[in-house]
């Protein structure tokens, strides 16, 4: 169970990233 969880959370914390990135680039694209 603990094992799951944890593994959900970095999934999780993987699709923020990409997401983050995405955003990031899309901005300095848009000022650029």
């Amino acid at each position: 169970m603990n094992s799951d969880t944890k593994e959900d959370f970095t999934d999780s914390w993987w699709f923020l990233g990409i997401c983050a990135a995405v955003a990031v680039i899309l901005t300095l694209f848009a000022f650029s």
